[in-house]
């Protein structure tokens, strides 16, 4: 009724476009806590960030194709990225700029941090610098990745150019 695994791009998230179809078409996606499923993270930051690139590029087919953000927290780092390039150009016109230049970061190295903590609390505390690399490799990769296909995709149209 709503079609297989659409295989026809390199980037797209064939279980979320799956999911956004099922939803669309009145169904409900189920989970079961019993199912087993491996996972072998990267060993290496730039691992990370590749892995990350790819699933912003992946997120920005989805909402090229559907015309759809499955949820809010994705766009968190789009509009962080567009907040901060608004911040350092007025920042040549305005002192105002210049306040909301140090907030930004500092706002994210305080989440960053805190969330470090959090994830951090059952392993040893000397993790915690190490976990805010990692959430700033996430984030970084995911929205330039994000921004690499939308741009491409998106504005220069060219869907058959993309890697994965």
């Amino acid at each position: 009724r709503i079609g297989y695994f659409d295989e026809s791009s390199p980037l797209i998230s064939e279980e979320t476009d799956m999911n956004y179809r099922i939803r669309s078409a009145g169904g409900k996606i189920y989970c079961n806590s019993k199912i087993v499923v491996g996972y072998y993270p990267r060993e290496t930051f730039h691992g990370l960030a590749k892995l990350y690139h790819r699933y912003g590029g992946a997120r920005a087919m989805l909402v090229l194709k559907h015309k759809y953000f499955s949820s809010f927290r994705q766009l968190v780092p789009l509009v962080y990225v567009v907040l901060l390039i608004i911040a350092i150009i007025g920042s040549f016109f305005h002192a105002i700029f210049l306040i909301a230049l140090a907030i930004l970061p500092g706002a994210y190295i305080l989440g960053a941090f805190l969330s470090a903590i959090h994830a951090s609390r059952k392993e040893k505390r000397i993790y915690i610098p190490l976990t805010m690399y990692s959430f700033l490799c996430m984030h970084v990769s995911w929205t330039l990745g994000f921004f690499r296909v939308l741009f491409i995709n998106g504005v220069l149209k060219k869907n058959s150019t993309i890697e994965a």
